[in-house]
């Protein structure tokens, strides 16, 4: 389903009518703080069914729906483990012709649960990353305090990216000055993309 505050892109310069055009439909939304693009071949098009204004189409019921198969999908994620962008391509197939070969369908609902249980396994994937980047701040610590440039210039990255611990550019600079007057290559590198 394609909620109604999508973006619908169709390629379709024929005329009001309602004849069922099939045609490549692109769909783009965000849901939560992740960009859904969905391109759907075959989409059973009825022009005298949606609005067109402004170079857009819109359909009057509210949200989209249509039969379809999933034929791939490219979900992406941040360091966390976050979904960030999800690409999904279906099919709607054609009448009286050799059906497309099934990656995989879902059922009414399914499909939600399916997205709810991969958001799910990424914040534990998340949340994992993330006590072991605790793990590497709390272990270097004791290491750039000891005078280790390696350790000072890793922790001074941590404290500039906010791994394992808040962003804190001052002790991200901190670190990564003591680091490079030590000769870390790293650590100097860093500076000058900070303009230091």
């Amino acid at each position: 389903m394609i909620p109604a505050a999508a973006s619908i892109m169709v390629n379709y310069n024929g005329p009001v009518d309602y004849s069922t055009h099939p045609l490549k439909l692109f769909a783009t939304w965000t849901e939560s703080k992740t960009a859904v693009t969905v391109e759907i071949n075959n989409f059973p098009f009825v022009r005298g069914l949606w609005n067109y204004q402004n170079g857009h189409f819109s359909y009057p019921g509210g949200s989209v729906n249509a039969q379809a198969m999933l034929v791939t999908e490219h979900p992406q994620y941040n360091n966390y483990g976050a979904l960030v962008t999800d690409y999904r391509s279906y099919d709607c197939g054609l009448p009286l012709t050799e059906p497309y070969k099934i990656v995989r369908t879902y059922a009414p609902g399914e499909l939600a649960a399916q997205m709810a249980r991969q958001k799910l396994e990424a914040q534990k994937a998340a949340t994992q990353a993330n006590e072991g980047q605790i793990k590497a701040v709390n272990w270097l610590q004791p290491q750039a305090t000891n005078g280790s440039p390696s350790a000072q210039c890793s922790l001074g990255i941590h404290y500039l990216n906010g791994q394992g611990c808040e962003i804190n550019r001052e002790f991200a600079i901190y670190w990564l000055k003591k680091a490079a007057a030590q000769g870390d290559v790293e650590a100097s590198n860093t500076l000058a993309k900070l303009k230091l």
